[in-house]
């Protein structure tokens, strides 16, 4: 009867600590929300890497050991937001830690593990570690279309990252095809942030390619979408607007290229006076 009762209480005494940690995830989720390079652009975020660092250090702890989901749960929230703030070497590594802590609860071909796989790799092609992603994203692309079929948003992501690898490595042919592909099922699923990142990666590469006219159509219609989608000072209009006037700029279109380039410089000046 008191060893039962015992493990009632220590039944009890793990939930406990299951409820506190999801919390402590929630609360680390929502607090980090919104947090990019460019919204942190020129601010402080000392605290913020502080309490990340805290964070990691309790997580490799036995604290959470005996609660994988929630490691889980906050080692993602911790990579994403390392992302965000362009510190890509602890991301990976936290992505790589929830995908280990994932793929031993559910297995390697769950579909558990298909976001974690497109952030890790997303995250590689970042620090351009081309060679090891790519083995990584055609896995992860074989599995993905044999869970979800070939036109699925979680195949068009890893296409989009393959394509990404083919640029860098500067296989402009594989990448504009790969681009193509992607953005093909972007379109078919709508979503406009994806349409207006598959435009303006597929543009990148036609400019490489010498594709003046059709890398200013992308842009253009990437920049469109990016009015429509954001409000006015958001960052990637900037983005947008520059990658526009260097099409135009390639063209010989000085005039037009000049007053787009004072559009993004006005908008950069005032971000970084807002971080300041």
């Amino acid at each position: 009867q008191q060893a039962r009762r015992q493990t009632e209480a220590e039944r009890e005494k793990t939930a406990t600590e299951a409820a506190k940690s999801r919390q402590v995830a929630s609360f680390l989720r929502k607090m980090l929300a919104g947090v990019e390079p460019e919204v942190a652009l020129g601010r402080d975020t000392t605290m913020l890497r502080e309490i990340l660092e805290q964070t990691k250090q309790e997580l490799d702890s036995s604290k959470l050991k005996k609660q994988p989901e929630v490691e889980t749960e906050l080692r993602t929230t911790i990579a994403d937001t390392y992302c965000q703030l362009g510190d890509y070497a602890p991301a990976e590594a936290e992505y790589r830690n929830a995908l280990r802590l994932t793929e031993s609860m559910f297995g390697k071909d769950s579909t558990n593990v298909v976001d974690l796989v497109e952030s890790l790799t997303q995250t590689m092609i970042n620090r351009s570690e081309l060679s090891a992603v790519e083995p990584i994203i055609r896995a992860g692309l074989a599995r993905n279309e044999k869970l979800f079929g070939k036109v699925h948003p979680a195949v068009a992501s890893l296409v989009h990252n393959l394509a990404l690898v083919f640029w860098r490595r500067g296989d402009l042919a594989g990448a504009d095809e790969m681009q193509r592909r992607a953005l093909a099922q972007f379109r078919v699923f709508q979503d406009p942030h994806d349409i207006s990142v598959g435009l303006n990666d597929l543009a990148l590469v036609q400019l490489d390619r010498g594709d003046l006219k059709g890398a200013e159509a992308s842009f253009r219609e990437s920049l469109d979408i990016r009015q429509k989608l954001l409000p006015p000072g958001h960052p990637a209009l900037a983005i947008a607007e520059n990658n526009l006037a260097l099409a135009l700029w390639y063209q010989g279109d000085l005039a037009g290229a000049e007053a787009i380039y004072r559009q993004a410089l006005e908008l950069d000046r005032k971000l970084y006076r807002a971080g300041n």
